[in-house]
């Protein structure tokens, strides 16, 4: 699994200033812990590493079977990514 975050604080110095945060992961295959446990990592993101540094604005989005996706699935996805990056932390220009 690959993990990239995008943060956005005014300081750029601690989680605790952050206004919002946008977890994107890729994953090779659904695992079949997903369907029996749910999704721990939303939970680890969402509630223990981001909630508690008072990141209300939340956003996390896992890209699946990226190894055999097609170019224009992957040019999607990579249009998606820049929508959710801009609603997300939108430019203050």
């Amino acid at each position: 699994m690959n993990i990239s975050l995008i943060l956005a604080h005014p300081d750029y110095k601690s989680f605790n200033h952050a206004i919002a945060a946008v977890a994107l992961e890729t994953l090779t295959e659904i695992k079949i812990e997903m369907a029996v446990f749910g999704d721990p990592l939303e939970t680890l993101w969402k509630n223990c590493i981001f909630g508690l540094c008072g990141v209300d604005k939340f956003y996390r989005k896992m890209f699946t079977m990226v190894v055999i996706s097609s170019e224009a699935q992957r040019k999607t996805w990579l249009e998606e990514v820049r929508q959710t990056v801009s609603d997300c932390f939108p430019s203050s220009e």
